[in-house]
């Protein structure tokens, strides 16, 4: 991914998560996703995300995977 779709990609996992009252923690036990793995896609340091991480994260958020890119 490229660092500006990474940025807003991280803004919004973190602002969707936020709006389901998780913490890091609790979405890393929803999804069996290490909570420091997590904490660097929401600085968008996380180089990568693969698809199965992405849909996980989706799923627990009910969110449309799209979503997190706008």
């Amino acid at each position: 991914m490229s660092d500006e779709i990474l940025k807003i990609f991280a803004k919004n996992v973190k602002k969707y998560r936020k709006l389901r009252k998780l913490s890091i923690e609790e979405l890393s036990e929803l999804t069996s996703i290490k909570a420091g793995y997590l904490k660097r896609i929401e600085e968008g340091t996380a180089k990568r995300i693969s698809t199965k991480h992405l849909n996980k994260i989706s799923f627990v958020l009910n969110i449309e995977a799209y979503r997190f890119f706008l």
